[in-house]
């Protein structure tokens, strides 16, 4: 893990590509949308410190969801990656 805080870029969107977590703000419970995407993909939340909070791999045809969670209240990355592409969002748990 990471001593020190982690400034992350965002980027929603690679080419043809986007994503979407709602809601944000949340308490919790979060949807990832994402269109034009095919193949498998590594969902993975981080805390402001860089520590993984949660990850799991989900698999899109296409335009399509996935849910995930998260316990504590505080400002987190989702990053939704497969090896070529990187996608990011900054959510808040309410």
């Amino acid at each position: 893990y990471l001593p020190w805080p982690v400034n992350v870029q965002e980027q929603q969107k690679d080419g043809s590509r986007s994503i979407t977590v709602y809601p944000n703000p949340g308490t919790g419970a979060f949807t990832l949308n994402m269109i034009n995407g095919k193949g498998v993909y590594t969902l993975t939340v981080y805390n402001v410190m860089g520590r993984i909070v949660t990850s799991k791999n989900v698999e899109f045809s296409g335009t399509g969801n996935a849910q995930f969670e998260i316990k504590e209240k505080g400002l987190y990355i989702v990053s939704l990656q497969n090896e070529k592409v990187r996608m990011t969002q900054k959510v808040i748990v309410e």
